[in-house]
């Protein structure tokens, strides 16, 4: 693969001077150098050959006769045009490589996209592809059942391929996708069930307590967070508090921890005054700990007993399979933990059981969740669908000048494993 200085490849792919240049080398980053010769050392060539392709696009359930022409004709590319090869072989370091910061963010691809123009969508899909062969041999290794990566590859990524490819006429996979389904083909992701699992540290800005002798449970926010009057933080859901905004403090004497607020489990934080004895009061889970991030898979209800089997289903998976995690917690932070979603739906309904479940907390999530619900397709309230009652209960709660939000949610591991699924110990038992 041709080596070439980060600048000469700016200028060449982005002439002119500008803010779309600057947005191109901002977006190639500082792994420039990094990814330079990986085609080579990893001799990449192999794994987007025809044979490899059409091994991946079988095994995910894609038609070869659909795919495999486009997907060619990206390899006969990479070989023969020097440009197109050397960001090909940079975005597949990206991929598989290299953690972002932000997992969910597609700014980084956006750059490429626009310079890739209607190539994009099949440059994007042979970079995800490649990867298959290096899955099948990491799931060997691991033993994983073949069965449970089939589920995950078929349900996961194959569907949004489909979808993509439908959306754009031809062999493709939007950018915004690149980065989610990437950690799929790396043996990052699996789909267990209901529900979809991915070992993450712990990145709530909380400590969660037990109480050693009673087995109560209660969630402390880490100092120096800014919440709004009603418990969530300043910002969160686009929204801000300036006259009522207020600070968490927190302080340690001797083996007493004191803060002047603790968090519910129904997802707001408490501007009240705790002590907690540390010789009684565990930390139990704490930011940076090894956890199970999961996530919930559309098109399917949200069954309370397949849930609970999902996640016991996960901590045996991982036990099993990757050893060398423990996880302390299963958790998740999404719009449908919004806690106000409970007032809009019915108490029987899957997700506010679900959410019951759960111990709840503040995330920092932008403006426009009710997008997840009413869609994008609209241009005021006046014209948005209302086919649902919840999509009606929520027009009403933003007509009235109201806001969706998301929320953290919390299962502790050794709380799965006893059979807390279905107890809603959480609400039962915080407090301080």
């Amino acid at each position: 693969m041709t080596r070439i200085d980060v600048e000469e490849y700016v200028r060449q792919a982005v002439p002119k001077p500008g803010e779309e240049q600057d947005r191109f080398r901002e977006a190639l980053g500082n792994k420039w150098k990094a990814s330079a010769g990986l085609f080579e050392r990893e001799n990449l060539g192999r794994l987007i050959s025809p044979d490899a392709i059409r091994r991946a696009l079988v095994g995910m359930r894609l038609e070869p006769a659909e795919y495999a022409p486009a997907m060619e004709a990206i390899t006969r590319r990479v070989a023969e045009d020097p440009m197109f090869g050397r960001l090909w072989e940079h975005c597949w370091y990206l991929a598989y490589r290299f953690e972002p910061l932000d997992r969910w963010s597609a700014e980084r691809w956006q750059p490429f996209e626009r310079f890739l123009g209607e190539d994009a969508g099949e440059f994007f899909l042979s970079v995800l592809l490649s990867h298959y062969d290096c899955l099948m041999e990491f799931v060997k290794a691991r033993s994983i059942p073949i069965e449970v990566v089939e589920a995950t590859l078929v349900a996961q990524v194959s569907e949004r391929l489909r979808k993509d490819t439908a959306r754009a006429g031809r062999p493709c996979l939007g950018s915004s996708g690149l980065t989610w389904l990437s950690y799929h083909l790396a043996g990052k992701v699996f789909r267990l069930g209901r529900l979809v699992y991915t070992p993450r540290p712990f990145e709530g800005k909380l400590t969660l307590y037990r109480n050693r002798e009673s087995g109560e449970t209660i969630a402390v926010p880490t100092s120096g967070l800014k919440f709004r009057r009603d418990g969530q933080f300043d910002g969160a859901g686009g929204r801000s508090d300036p006259e009522g905004v207020w600070t968490s403090r927190i302080r340690q004497d001797g083996n007493t921890l004191v803060s002047n607020a603790w968090i519910s489990p129904h997802g707001c934080a408490r501007q009240e005054d705790i002590r907690l004895d540390l010789t009684v009061w565990e930390a139990v889970l704490e930011p940076g700990d090894q956890t199970i991030e999961f996530h919930i898979p559309g098109g399917e209800p949200l069954d309370q007993a397949a849930c609970g089997e999902s996640f016991r289903w996960s901590l045996k998976f991982f036990a099993r399979h990757f050893p060398e995690i423990t996880p302390r917690a299963i958790h998740v932070g999404t719009w449908l933990l919004d806690p106000q979603l409970q007032d809009m739906l019915p108490a029987t309904s899957n997700l506010v059981r679900f959410q019951r479940e759960m111990y709840l907390y503040p995330v920092d999530y932008g403006a426009g969740g009710e997008r997840h619900i009413l869609g994008s397709d609209y241009n005021s309230l006046d014209d948005a669908p209302q086919r649902t009652a919840l999509q009606r209960s929520v027009i009403r709660h933003l007509r009235a000048g109201g806001h969706m939000m998301g929320a953290g949610g919390i299962l502790l591991a050794d709380d799965v494993v006893s059979g807390c699924w279905g107890t809603q110990r959480y609400i039962n038992t915080a407090g301080p």
